[in-house]
């Protein structure tokens, strides 16, 4: 008989660090919406690449317009305009001025920008400015902005529109992302029904490849099958067996414990050459009856078919794989725990909560009630050593969404 080989939370987080890694591709800034970054994004040119002016008015010399106001305006020759994306050609010199637009170029010469409604046309060829000017007012500088050779997105950033805005803005095109993952989902248990048949005295309606699915799309992870199988051993191999050749990720619910139908371990160290299982046990409360394997360099789960268990300790399970990519883990948020709660003893436990403003209230029932999952928000970790937390205290809600 098969035994458990109990890893706490931490311990898997390493074994998964140790064993799996996230493979890359370069992919065109127009589909790169909502990818992380696998690597530091540097510029190569500087932004902006000229002066730039900040306001529609007139480029001239800080010099020429000391102590001009309404009442003694500076009379300057006017020399041309700038048309924007094009350099004039021309220098602005003592008692000239040219007409730059917002964005536009200042001209060489010049180093201050006097917005148009502090100026008054004269002639043709004539402008009157109607107040001082400082070097460098209305004006950003050449490389002001980004400096070529600045990092401007760090590794593990998830692109959202302003990040694609701010690489094409910097001349990077293509970026360096890691890979969209895939997955398999299977649910096993002879007392499942899909939902397109009866339900007889003894059954139950299949949940996990329902919950299983929507928490992996949560995580970006694409799901090209869903099966539901009896616990009949050679079906739960073959779909095992497709499940890791198309797919990157193969997961199972049910058949993880060490029962006589639990075949999920056997299976993955007879598809392996030469990993199998790595984890066979989960300290924590609910979901013990956790396996994490390794097939033919392809994650392998197999999780408590409980569908509480099962949704808590997958989620767990995505936020220790994905911290390998990210800074950050999704869908997390702290506040003030409403009350006492009490942890089984030697094993983190898991604690069904709802979010209420700054508040985290405990969802309370016996443990496995399908109910609870849907009341809840999230679940707060309490560590294996701690017999409970106290209300008042602040915790951290791991939110389903």
């Amino acid at each position: 008989m098969r035994l458990y080989n109990v890893h706490t939370l931490q311990a898997a987080e390493e074994v998964m660090k140790n064993n799996f890694t996230f493979e890359t591709e370069i992919i065109s800034i127009h589909h790169a919406l909502n990818r992380v970054l696998a690597c530091d994004v540097m510029t190569e040119i500087q932004v902006p690449s000229f002066r730039r002016s900040t306001v529609d008015g007139y480029a001239v010399l800080a010099s020429d317009v000391n102590g001009a106001s309404e009442t003694m305006p500076m009379l300057l020759d006017l020399i041309g305009s700038v048309e924007m994306g094009v350099e004039s050609g021309l220098t602005v010199n003592e008692g000239q001025t040219m007409y730059v637009p917002t964005g536009g170029m200042v001209p060489d010469g010049a180093d201050a920008m006097v917005m148009i409604e502090y100026t008054e046309k004269m002639a043709e060829d004539a402008i009157a400015i109607l107040t001082t000017a400082v070097p460098l007012q209305n004006i950003i500088g050449k490389g002001a902005d980004v400096e070529k050779g600045d990092t401007i997105l760090k590794q593990h950033q998830r692109l959202r529109p302003r990040h694609i805005g701010a690489l094409a803005a910097t001349g990077v095109f293509e970026v360096e992302v890691y890979r969209n993952l895939t997955a398999t989902v299977i649910s096993t248990g002879d007392e499942l029904i899909t939902t397109d048949q009866p339900l007889n005295m003894g059954e139950v309606y299949d949940i996990n490849t329902y919950t299983l699915t929507g928490k992996l799309k949560q995580f970006g992870i694409e799901v090209i099958d869903q099966v539901v199988l009896k616990d009949i051993r050679e079906n739960i191999k073959d779909a095992f067996r497709k499940g890791i050749e198309k797919s990157d990720i193969t997961i199972v619910s049910g058949g993880s414990s060490v029962g006589e139908k639990d075949y999920t371990a056997d299976i993955i160290d007879e598809l392996s050459e030469k990993d199998g299982v790595l984890i066979h046990g989960l300290a924590v409360k609910p979901g013990k009856p956790t396996i994490v394997g390794k097939v033919d360099d392809k994650m392998v789960l197999g999780l408590p078919g409980h569908p509480v268990s099962a949704m808590v300790v997958l989620d767990q399970l995505l936020r220790m794989y994905f911290s390998l990519q990210r800074d950050t883990s999704p869908f997390e948020v702290k506040g003030t725990l409403t009350q006492n709660v009490h942890a089984a003893p030697g094993r983190e436990t898991f604690i069904m909560v709802k979010v209420e403003g700054q508040s985290i209230v405990p969802v309370l029932g016996k443990s496995g009630m399908i109910t609870m999952m849907s009341k809840a928000d999230g679940y707060i970790r309490i560590e294996k050593d701690t017999e409970g937390i106290v209300g008042g205290t602040e915790v951290t809600a791991y939110l389903f969404e």
